[in-house]
C-alpha cells in the first residue's frame, strides 16, 4: 500500500483516495508538518513557489515526488532534483495535469489503438477572464497556453521544427488580457493551431481540442458538454465537469509507477523539450517572425 500525501484541499484528496486502487491519498495544508515517516511519497498539484522549494528535502528524505503543472522549473533546478532522486533511489517527475482530463485520456487511447491513423491537425481553444490566469509559472505566457503547447506535443508525438506565433491586444487598454494564436509545424507536414485569449469577461471559461488524423477525427469541446438546468426562470447552462476523475487518473497513475517500478523520467526530458518550444513562441512573439527549432 502506497501512501501519499498532496497539497490542498483535504475532503478533495480524501474523494480521490476512496476511488484509486494500491494506495491511499491524504490532502494537508502544510506539508512541512507531517511526520515522514507518515508517508511514503509526495503529489503536488499547481505548487507554490514555498512547497516547490521544500523538493529535494523531500527527495532526500527517500520520498517520491509527482509535480502536476502548472510550474516553472530551471533547467539547474531540474538537474538537481533528478540527481537528488537518483541518489535516493525514489522516482521524481513533473507531468501536464490536463493530459489527465477524462476526456484526453479517452483521445490517447484512441491515437494508440491506431483508430485516428497518422495526426494530421491538431486544434485548440482556450478562452477565459485575465484573472483566471494567476498561476505559479513566470513565463511571458499563460501557463494555460504552456500546458496546451505541451498537450499539442503530446499528442503529435514529436516536438515542432518550425514556431510562429502571433498577438493581438485592445490598443487602449491592455490590461483586458491577451490573445494569442500559436501556429507548430511538425516534421513531414502535420500542425497544430493553438488559440488562447484571457480577454474573456468575468465568468466561465470555454476549451476545445479537435484532433484529425488519416483515418479518423476526435474532438472535445465544452460547447457540447453543457447540461441545461431548469430551476425556475429561464434554464442555465452548466458544465459537465471532469475535475474528480481527473485527479484519480493522475494519482493512480502515480500509485501504478511507483508500485512496479516504472521509469518516469521521460516526463523530465519532455519538460525540458516543452520549455524549448515555449521559449520559441516568445521569441515569435517578441520578433513577429517564425523562429526554427534545430534538431527536431
Amino acid at each position: 500500500m502506497i501512501r501519499l500525501v498532496a497539497n490542498g484541499d483535504e475532503s478533495r484528496w480524501q474523494a480521490v483516495s476512496a476511488r484509486v486502487r494500491g494506495g491511499s491519498i491524504r490532502g494537508t495544508p502544510d506539508l512541512d508538518q507531517l511526520p515522514s515517516d507518515s508517508y511514503d511519497a509526495v503529489l503536488l498539484n499547481n505548487p507554490t513557489p514555498r512547497e516547490t522549494e521544500s523538493i529535494g528535502q523531500s527527495l532526500a528524505q527517500g520520498k517520491h515526488v509527482l509535480i502536476a503543472s502548472p510550474v516553472e522549473l530551471s533547467p539547474a533546478g531540474l538537474e538537481s532534483f533528478t540527481s537528488t532522486a537518483k541518489r535516493a533511489g525514489v522516482q521524481f517527475a513533473v507531468v501536464n495535469f490536463d493530459r489527465y482530463l477524462p476526456s484526453r485520456q479517452l483521445l490517447r487511447q484512441q491515437l494508440d489503438a491506431g483508430k485516428l491513423g497518422r495526426v494530421g491537425l491538431i486544434r485548440m481553444y482556450r478562452w477565459e477572464t485575465d484573472q483566471a490566469n494567476s498561476s505559479a509559472h513566470q513565463s511571458t505566457l499563460s501557463a494555460r497556453l504552456v500546458l496546451d503547447l505541451d498537450l499539442a506535443l503530446w499528442i503529435m508525438g514529436l516536438a515542432p521544427h518550425v514556431v510562429f506565433a502571433t498577438e493581438a491586444r485592445l490598443p487602449q487598454d491592455t490590461g483586458h488580457g491577451r490573445t494569442i494564436q500559436v501556429h507548430l509545424g511538425f516534421p513531414n507536414g502535420p500542425m497544430a493551431m493553438i488559440a488562447y485569449s484571457s480577454a474573456l469577461p468575468a465568468g466561465d471559461d470555454y476549451r476545445s481540442l479537435s484532433v484529425v488524423g488519416s483515418s479518423g477525427a476526435a474532438y472535445s469541446d465544452d460547447h457540447q458538454n453543457m447540461q441545461l438546468i431548469y430551476r425556475g426562470d429561464r434554464p442555465q447552462a452548466v458544465r459537465a465537469e471532469e475535475g474528480i476523475r481527473q485527479l484519480v487518473n493522475l494519482t493512480q497513475d502515480f500509485i501504478e509507477a511507483i508500485q512496479t517500478q516504472r521509469d518516469l523520467s521521460p516526463s523530465l526530458t519532455e519538460w525540458s523539450r516543452l520549455n524549448k518550444v515555449t521559449h520559441a513562441v516568445e521569441e515569435s512573439l517578441a520578433s513577429r517572425r517564425a523562429i526554427s527549432l534545430e534538431g527536431s
